[in-house]
């Protein structure tokens, strides 16, 4: 799936698009040229989301002190290329997984939603969790292909 399927998508069963954790402090630990070529796409989803009345639901990671998504630092908010409207949904969580502790879950039952397309970051992360766990829960679950972020992580020696 691209960005071109919400429409096509959205019809076929209740659906929503996920905007996952794309908040200023992460991306700035991506590389540009990703950040160019994710986000305009992350971007049009959510233009055709809107636009075709796909419920969007944002998750916002709050991090511990220090870290780069911080909740109390700037650079936590969400991305001003794909800033929420009043009355969109934000999910605030404290861990990979975007059900653990979170009201996503009752979130999506109150909308009767049964389908997620999912974008945003980091791919290996937060995106990786949320693709498993809603398959587990018996979610059908979209992952854009060409619509979350990774870059190239450091290994630390030991």
């Amino acid at each position: 799936m691209n960005e071109n399927s919400v429409r096509e998508r959205s019809t076929e069963t209740i659906a929503a698009l996920l905007i996952i954790d794309v908040q200023v402090g992460l991306l700035r630990l991506i590389p540009m040229e990703i950040q160019s070529t994710v986000l305009p796409k992350i971007e049009t989803l959510l233009f055709k989301a809107r636009a075709s009345g796909t419920p969007v639901i944002y998750i916002r990671h709050d991090g511990p002190r220090g870290h780069p998504l911080d909740s109390e630092m700037k650079g936590s908010e969400i991305h001003p290329s794909v800033a929420p409207l009043k009355g969109d949904q934000i999910v605030r969580k404290r861990a990979s997984d975007s059900f653990f502790d979170t009201t996503l879950q009752e979130e999506l039952a109150k909308r009767g939603i049964r389908h997620l397309i999912i974008t945003g970051g980091m791919t290996e992360y937060c995106v990786d969790s949320i693709c498993r766990r809603a398959t587990s829960l018996g979610y059908g679950v979209t992952l854009v292909a060409d619509a979350h972020l990774t870059r190239d992580s450091p290994l630390e020696e030991r």
